[in-house]
């Protein structure tokens, strides 16, 4: 039996053993004692993982302090559990709001468990030495910068590759709110049309108490189209036919036909989508849900969507997630499904793997708070990729992404396939070591 077991019997036994009250004062001075040595010893000796169980027991037994919880919490931290560690210094700062020692750890075990908007809540309350010390120089730091550029290559002859790309930039706007801003181009040829396809996009992040998030998000886009259109032209041809023999003087007559000719006739069409959402982080999962509207030049879409994400590792070294979607066009009693999957994967510091697949059984919908539209008129049936990314430096991120697409033709049956590449850079300004 453990000692803190032991310790933790006679606490009960030793009043009646004794006869004495003044002996709880005494039992629990010296059983207070015990644990704060031990977990010091530990915690002086670099021992986490004896540390993370003797702390874990001793609260279980109702024993908590909040030099228990920090030394417990950098136990988890030193062993890059974050989104524990975050929740033992979250407890250990409402134990003691003053000491900015754990008000630093907890600020990194958000950052390193990607909960950004967490984080920069938290910087409300710290000094301005510490803000310094954390790099959080303004009101409106910059979080990401992010340059894509991508081809789509096509297994049909009625379509040439597309090619796209996407500038992206995250930034604070005081230090609860986190926007994204997003400029994307698209451009295609194809039997139907040619396209020139400008996006913008704007979502906002709101950090609230008790690990809730609450996002928003609007994507607008306007295309300059060249439709081809065929237009129809009567021809109208006259014929002499000679006399003949029986006397019959010449005569003329006239052949109709008709003749199809084509013409591009360029066109602006416009859309636009929104999505409001709402999540909340837990040490080993988070959940979202969200409801998202979407109206095109030819359809109205009303969507919803509910996700879960799990961390096995207890941090985001490995995740993994789903995501299920309804969705309706224009107010019809039918309902589409859709569903994603993913799995993030960092098997090193430096370098990261993220894998996804998707299958829509309807129309185009929106994902990502609004943020990804589909660029074509076509329905993607089935999409999957496989995103590498290496850190070339701390601060300096190169990514590439191989992937699939399915499409199906909007008024026939007719599919055709896109193998996509795209290559992009991703730059963190505000990225330091951990304390």
């Amino acid at each position: 039996m453990r000692p803190l077991n032991i310790l933790y019997i006679i606490s009960f036994i030793w009043p009646a053993l004794v006869g004495a009250q003044d002996s709880i004062a005494v039992r629990s001075a010296n059983a207070l004692a015990f644990i704060d040595e031990t977990s010091w010893q530990y915690y002086n000796t670099a021992q986490w993982s004896r540390l993370i169980t003797f702390s874990d027991s001793t609260i279980k037994a109702g024993v908590d302090f909040y030099y228990l919880r920090v030394r417990y919490g950098v136990a988890c931290f030193e062993q890059e559990k974050y989104r524990d560690a975050a929740k033992q210094f979250e407890i250990a700062y409402q134990q003691d709001p003053t000491d900015e020692f754990t008000l630093e750890y907890l600020y990194y075990s958000l950052l390193y468990s990607e909960r950004f908007t967490e984080a920069r809540r938290l910087t409300c309350s710290m000094s301005n030495t510490l803000l310094e010390r954390l790099n959080v120089k303004s009101k409106f730091d910059v979080d990401l910068v992010n340059m894509t550029a991508g081809i789509k290559h096509t297994d049909s002859t009625a379509f040439q590759n597309p090619h796209y790309s996407e500038i992206l930039l995250t930034h604070f706007a005081g230090r609860r709110l986190l926007l994204t801003h997003a400029l994307n181009t698209y451009q295609q040829t194809e039997n139907r049309f040619s396209v020139d396809q400008y996006q913008y996009y704007l979502k906002a992040s709101l950090a609230h108490k008790k690990g809730f998030i609450l996002q928003a998000g609007v994507h607008g886009w306007v295309a300059k189209a060249d439709i081809w259109s065929a237009e129809k032209t009567i021809v109208t041809s006259t014929f002499v036919i000679s006399a003949n023999n029986s006397g019959q003087g010449a005569q003329t007559g006239t052949i109709s036909s008709q003749v199809y000719t084509l013409t591009q006739v360029p066109k602006r069409l416009y859309g636009l989508a929104g999505a409001l959402n709402l999540g909340k982080q837990y040490r080993l999962f988070s959940w979202n849900t969200g409801l998202g509207i979407m109206d095109m030049d030819t359809a109205f879409q009303y969507q919803g969507s509910l996700s879960l994400q799990l961390y096995p590792l207890r941090n985001n070294k490995l995740v993994v997630g789903a995501t299920g979607y309804l969705h309706n066009v224009n107010g019809r009693h039918h309902i589409n499904q859709a569903w994603s999957a993913f799995v993030s994967y960092y098997p090193c510091n430096r370098f990261t793997l993220y894998g996804n697949v998707f299958f829509n059984n309807g129309p185009n919908i929106t994902e990502s708070i609004a943020g990804y539209v589909a660029n074509s008129i076509d329905f993607t049936r089935m999409r999957s990729a496989l995103v590498l990314a290496g850190g070339l430096t701390q601060n300096l991120w190169i990514n590439a992404t191989l992937g699939l697409e399915q499409k199906h033709h909007f008024t026939s049956d007719y599919k055709y396939m896109y193998k996509v590449f795209s290559i992009g850079l991703r730059y963190y300004p505000r990225l330091k070591s951990q304390p």
